[in-house]
């Protein structure tokens, strides 16, 4: 129940994530392909900093959770990137 109680991303950040990596190579159209890619970095973003705004600060591991979130936030980015300039 803990989990319920706290707001926690974790599985809507892994399926946008995931879904980033697989949609462009299903998607005929690039202009379909650009737009899904767009959507999904946006959606996966927004929870990413979403759930770094939530860390709190009196939890044990605070530095260890808010530095794998900035390195998500990072590899997001650079797969962002990459699909759109591949």
């Amino acid at each position: 129940m803990a989990t319920l109680s706290k707001p926690n991303y974790k599985w809507v950040i892994i399926l946008t994530f995931i879904g980033i990596i697989l949609v462009p190579s299903m998607m005929p159209s690039p202009t379909f392909k650009t737009v899904a890619v767009l959507g999904l970095g946006a959606i996966s973003l927004f929870f990413e900093f979403l759930s770094l705004k939530n860390i709190n600060s009196a939890t044990k591991n605070f530095k260890a959770e808010s530095r794998q979130t900035w390195v998500l936030i990072l590899m997001t980015i650079i797969l962002l990137v990459v699909n759109f300039v591949v």
